[in-house]
């Protein structure tokens, strides 16, 4: 079955497209990783067992008054096994976000018309 022209072109240019939302993926998602590693990274330092008895008491005093308040004082020995635990988890988090290697992907020529549409693209001689 013969594929017209119209097709033809229809299909590289989907081609095209799909190969430019994968570009935009491997440029987009090590930045996001990196901000996403450095705030978890922050998160972990700031809930860590050393940092936590500075603020629990502090915001202990902004809800006095409120049953979250004596809710959270009551269970104070949980409330540092909590903070304790999401930080180790957070810091899992940031190990692994910010440990990973990107590696770009390689541009494959599938057409002319593809190549024509990637300024990137080099044809093979």
């Amino acid at each position: 079955m013969a594929t017209t022209p119209s097709a033809q072109s229809t299909r590289a240019m989907l081609s095209a497209l799909n190969s430019q939302r994968l570009d935009h993926h491997q440029t987009v998602r090590p930045i996001l990783h990196k901000i996403g590693g450095i705030g978890s990274l922050l998160v972990a330092c700031l809930l860590n067992p050393c940092c936590a008895p500075l603020f629990v008491p502090l915001l202990l005093a902004l809800l006095a008054g409120t049953p979250l308040a004596a809710f959270l004082a009551q269970y104070l020995g949980w409330v540092y096994a909590g903070l304790t635990v999401l930080s180790l988890l957070s810091l899992y988090m940031a190990w692994h976000w910010l440990s990973q290697k990107h590696t770009p992907a390689k541009n494959v020529c599938t057409s002319p018309t593809t190549c024509q549409l990637h300024c990137t693209c080099k044809e093979e001689v």
